[in-house]
């Protein structure tokens, strides 16, 4: 190769690079910017790194092993495939949320995004990428998400209580002291407030409990008397 078309290469190179860089930058909103040289392992973090894991500065490895080394376990293995599946798939982004340890063994989420240089024959050379800390928008959702489960629930159960309130039959729940944390209307139409009072005294008006006591015996058997 001459020198004239080796300074081509030279420039195309540096073009590459450069627009990789622009469109990172414009397209993206992040807290952090990387560089990887993947032939030697080297991770260039453009920003402070070690502030927004909690080391002293310059503590963090600037190494793929030392990233790797924080991954939560639960999604190392799932991130590293899709690493992998990225650099054996030319021209498809990168991009995993997953969580990262930082110094005080804290979990933080992460949105990870980046672009690789291949060369002529396919190999990854490089990559170049984003961190964007999405902490505090997962948490959130996490909580958005518990409250709209526990109101699926709640409505559940007001669904089924409101059916046993329609039973032609009086029904309740018996605990083993004797007290009935639940009934339904026609039991308390019948026999009163069930917190008013234990079962023998609200079913059958007695000061003690029946010997032996039906509710147990069929729990017992698994018969009905």
């Amino acid at each position: 190769m001459d020198k004239t078309s080796q300074k081509i290469k030279q420039l195309e190179k540096a073009l590459f690079e450069s627009e990789e860089r622009l469109l990172i930058i414009a397209d993206l909103s992040y807290d952090l910017l990387w560089e990887w040289n993947i032939a030697i392992g080297d991770l260039k973090w453009i920003g402070d790194i070690d502030t927004f894991l909690g080391y002293e500065k310059n503590e963090f490895p600037r190494t793929i092993e030392a990233w790797e080394n924080i991954l939560y376990p639960d999604d190392k293995e799932r991130v590293l495939n899709s690493l992998n599946n990225h650099h054996n798939k030319k021209g498809c982004e990168y991009r995993e949320i997953y969580r990262v340890f930082n110094k005080n063994g804290e979990l933080r989420w992460w949105e990870d995004r980046g672009l690789t240089r291949w060369d002529d024959n396919g190999k990854p050379l490089s990559m170049i990428g984003t961190i964007t800390d999405i902490t505090e928008k997962v948490l959130e959702e996490q909580k958005v998400s518990l409250f709209e489960k526990k109101s699926d629930a709640n409505r559940v159960q007001n669904i089924f209580l409101n059916m046993l309130d329609q039973l032609p039959v009086c029904f309740h729940l018996q605990r083993n002291d004797y007290t009935v944390p639940f009934a339904n209307k026609m039991f308390k139409d019948r026999f009163g407030d069930p917190e008013k009072g234990k079962c023998y005294q609200l079913m059958h008006n007695r000061e003690k409990p029946c010997e032996p006591c039906p509710t147990f015996k069929s729990f017992d058997t698994h018969k009905t008397e």
